[in-house]
């Protein structure tokens, strides 16, 4: 296969397969229902765990400035909670990736000015349907879970605040990674994908 050859040539055994997916009805359901859930769950958790004026007192002491000083360090942790949020979300897809072998590639999706956000490629070798699916649901997995232990652990309400929007913002922004990971659960058993770096996709099925 030489580097600009698309599609690449099949792995023996191999054939290419033009993948033709509807998406479910039920997937579109409970990716509503998750986006439900995560909007009215992380809240519910900062209240179960820190008391029921928790969430009052957030929004008092963070969500509420009044002064110069106060409006600066807001803005500030703005910054700081969502570039955690970005940044660890995607640096995520690119471990993943990398503890398969593969390249990484940040790019900018973008549509208009309004709708734009980047994100990493993987590419450079055949992925098998389970790589594949790590590497699409490791930031949900892993930061997720970060967020929540130190919601739950945190003391501090600038802490706790942060750890919910994290918690929160990762969760609902993974929907898009749990449509890919639908398409990816329903490939045949044996599919390989390629990526390249233009961020173009094929498939292959084995031949039977």
């Amino acid at each position: 296969m030489t580097v600009d050859e698309w599609p690449p040539t099949p792995p023996e055994g191999y054939r290419f397969h033009d993948l033709e997916y509807n998406q479910p009805w039920y997937i579109t359901a409970v990716l509503y229902l998750w986006l439900v859930g995560v909007f009215v769950g992380v809240p519910a958790l900062v209240i179960g765990v820190h008391g029921p004026g928790s969430i009052g007192r957030i929004i008092r002491e963070v969500l509420q400035p009044d002064t110069a000083r106060e409006w600066g360090t807001y803005f500030g942790w703005i910054v700081g909670t969502f570039g955690v949020l970005l940044v660890g979300h995607e640096a995520l897809h690119a471990l993943a990736g990398r503890w398969f072998g593969l390249r990484t590639k940040v790019r900018i999706q973008y549509d208009h000015p309004l709708s734009w956000s980047p994100e990493i490629l993987t590419y450079g070798e055949f992925q098998s349907r389970g790589e594949s699916l790590a590497i699409t649901l490791t930031p949900l997995v892993g930061l997720t879970a970060a967020s929540i232990v130190v919601l739950v652990a945190g003391q501090h309400l600038w802490l706790i605040a942060s750890a919910a929007v994290i918690a929160l913002g990762n969760s609902a922004s993974a929907i898009g990674d749990l449509g890919s990971a639908a398409v990816l659960w329903h490939l045949p058993d044996g599919e390989l994908v390629y990526h390249d770096e233009d961020g173009r996709r094929q498939y292959y099925t084995p031949v039977r």
